[in-house]
């Protein structure tokens, strides 16, 4: 929170605060603390003081890691998001968990941007070294859409020569070719639940945090099994 926010906290031009996007020993938390001010947190990690919606992905991406698995993929990549977040953390450990519970190597990780240009960026560092990865996790889709891209750009095919897949579900991914597959979340539920236990604090009740259905995969053409050729 800046410096002008926290005077519009303090003269009441606000009523409460949405904390979203938040980082690792995010200083933001501790001054609002220190306010007294309602605020509920998006997805913050377990010892947060305020009220939270979380919406837990370590079932979808173990499922995502099993499945790859099943279909012959034994070298898998993760391009991770910006590790100053609480939620790149999170998705790293819950996809190394997966990888280490199949018995595969969880070492190659990219760090990446939640962006296209992120994801073609991956790309360029996986793609082309001596050992190439047969199949890849995106921690958001716009990353696997910009991966999947370059990959082909560089002459691979998805997903007969490298398997993609996301994180979020938005809309476009039913619409690249191939179509993406990717772990879908439920931004909007989380949005709502957050907006009712926020107007609940500002009203001085006692709230209670919220934890959603798990997020779940979602196949599509974009994953295929290891090609034998």
């Amino acid at each position: 929170m800046q410096a002008n926010r926290k005077c519009d906290a303090r003269s009441n031009r606000v009523d409460g605060i949405f904390l979203s996007e938040i980082k690792v020993g995010d200083e933001r938390v501790a001054e609002l603390a220190s306010l007294g001010f309602p605020a509920v947190g998006i997805n913050p990690d377990i010892d947060f003081p305020f009220p939270a919606v979380r919406q837990s992905s370590v079932e979808a991406i173990t499922d995502l890691v099993r499945t790859l698995a099943a279909l012959g993929h034994t070298h898998i990549a993760h391009v991770s998001g910006p590790t100053q977040y609480i939620h790149t953390h999170e998705r790293i450990a819950a996809w190394q968990g997966a990888m280490e519970a199949a018995g595969l190597d969880a070492s190659n990780i990219v760090e990446g941007s939640f962006t296209s240009d992120g994801g073609r960026t991956a790309a360029d560092i996986l793609m082309t070294g001596a050992r190439l990865p047969t199949a890849v996790f995106c921690a958001n889709d716009l990353a696997a859409i910009g991966f999947m891209n370059r990959a082909i750009e560089l002459g691979h095919r998805v997903p007969h020569d490298v398997s993609v897949a996301g994180f979020d579900g938005i809309t476009i991914g039913d619409h690249v070719r191939p179509t993406l597959s990717t772990i879908r979340s439920a931004p909007r539920e989380l949005g709502r639940e957050a907006a009712r236990l926020l107007l609940a604090s500002i009203d001085g009740e006692q709230v209670p945090s919220v934890s959603l259905a798990p997020a779940r995969l979602v196949l599509r053409d974009s994953v295929a099994r290891v090609a034998q050729d």
